[in-house]
């Protein structure tokens, strides 16, 4: 073997491992997130039925989070009543129950769950509970209220690695009622390493973003420059085109419009 192939193949498994150990980090800290998310949404739950807390104390929650942690993006008010709906949602849960249970096994202050497993949960497995972002989560409950259906886009999501993007238009294109209903699985719980670089955008959710505190400068490069491409190409086109800023819904007056000015 050469020393240019004895390189290249350095190199190769180098990337694959760093593929494999990106991949195990998303799942870890996507695990986290949910675990974390889901006993903040369990507690607010029950201080809202003890305490008989409303609108009012929640947005405050949210202001005073803001406070002690400035920055903090992920505890908003609407995302603290997501939290709530989420833990609501899987209380009953089996899989819950088993990580409540092995939280305080661990000396967790964390309480463990005192309620039956739900047979309407049946076939929730903690693959597909963490192998999704907190977005998709989210999405699920407030666009598939039947469980059957949530189940069927839940499975495919994991399967196909979805995106938040992608899984709301699989559920606008409505293929759970196109494919049957079929919710047959065969995903393993070890991907190929070729598939875990796609796998591991699934896991690209705001939530998990703003949970880990990172900015993602990368992609504003780009979109600045294609942004900057856009503009350059309109201005060319001369009077009667106009261009409104990147990431903004404005209304434009007819005078502007036809004057052709760009805004940004």
């Amino acid at each position: 073997m050469t020393t240019e192939t004895t390189y290249n193949h350095f190199i190769i498994e180098v990337k694959n491992q760093i593929v494999h150990s990106r991949y195990l980090a998303a799942r870890l800290v996507n695990r986290e997130q949910l675990l974390l998310y889901f006993i903040i949404g369990k507690r607010l739950s029950e201080k809202v039925a003890s305490e008989k807390w409303g609108t009012k104390v929640i947005e405050q929650i949210a202001v005073d989070l803001q406070k002690e942690l400035p920055g903090l993006k992920g505890f908003s008010f609407r995302n603290l009543k997501n939290m709530r709906q989420f833990a609501d949602e899987y209380l009953s849960s089996e899989i819950m129950q088993l990580i409540t249970a092995q939280m305080q096994d661990s000396d967790s202050q964390i309480d463990t769950i005192g309620q039956m497993p739900s047979a309407q949960l049946e076939g929730l497995t903690p693959e597909l509970f963490f192998g999704v972002g907190f977005s998709q989560h989210t999405l699920l409950l407030n666009k598939c209220k039947v469980w059957k259906e949530r189940l069927f886009y839940l499975k495919k999501s994991v399967e196909n690695h979805w995106t938040h993007e992608m899984l709301e238009w699989q559920i606008k294109t409505n293929l759970f009622q196109k494919q049957g209903n079929t919710i047959q699985s065969n995903f393993e719980n070890t991907l190929p390493l070729p598939l875990q670089l796609n796998s591991t955008l699934a896991f690209k959710d705001e939530y998990l973003l703003d949970y880990i505190n990172v900015e993602t400068s990368d992609e504003r490069v780009v979109e600045k420059g294609i942004v900057n491409n856009i503009k350059e190409f309109i201005m060319k086109m001369g009077k009667g085109f106009s261009f409104i800023g990147n990431q903004h819904r404005l209304l434009v007056d007819e005078s502007v419009r036809r004057s052709g000015r760009i805004l940004c």
